[in-house]
């Protein structure tokens, strides 16, 4: 668990202020039930992340860096932890995380949960340049674990509720959508036979 903490390298030691605790959470944490001592102990420490920022929510991110540090807003999010504080995860309950404490893991509150600072590697350059600093970042994930919702084994059979959507089909209507006018009909529409 703590081995990652540990066996960082001593060019690290400056910059690495772990175990990432804000606000006093690692202090308040020893009133928490079977808080370990010290808080971090049993804590998992990443020195290395793999991944990227995808989908629709990336160019807002992007949009949102843009305006701070005018980096360039087309470019992907490969994430990178490197210079920074290092990634930390932990919960006392895994198989129940949201009956387990995390002590301030996710720093933000006891709660089981994840917490990193990262930033994108198309941008580490143009991040040294404007801040004048190696550890500066982009981004903050403050994360509570909790539990899957189960999903059900799926059947043969149908479900007891038709489905929200109808099914789209290859036919027509039997009858034309009449257009919409600013007058009753003088008769009434006639029903499908």
């Amino acid at each position: 668990h703590n081995n990652d903490y540990e066996s960082r390298s001593n060019a690290y030691d400056e910059l690495l202020f772990c175990p990432k605790c804000e606000k006093g959470l690692c202090n308040n944490a020893q009133n928490v039930p079977a808080n370990p001592d010290p808080t971090y102990k049993d804590w998992t420490f990443f020195q290395d992340v793999t991944g990227a920022l995808t989908g629709p929510g990336l160019r807002l991110f992007r949009d949102t860096i843009h305006e701070k540090w005018s980096i360039d807003k087309s470019l992907g999010c490969t994430l990178d932890v490197s210079q920074l504080p290092m990634p930390q995860l932990f919960c006392s309950d895994v198989d129940d995380p949201e009956e387990g404490y995390g002590y301030g893991v996710n720093a933000k509150n006891f709660a089981c949960g994840f917490s990193a600072w990262v930033n994108c590697k198309e941008d580490l350059d143009a991040i040294s340049d404007y801040t004048g600093t190696k550890d500066a970042h982009i981004g903050d994930f403050n994360i509570n674990l909790k539990l899957c919702p189960i999903t059900p084994e799926p059947t043969n059979f149908p479900t007891p509720y038709p489905t929200p959507y109808p099914k789209p089909t290859n036919f027509p209507t039997p009858y034309p959508t009449p257009e919409p006018t600013d007058f009753p009909t003088p008769e009434p529409t006639p029903e499908p036979t």
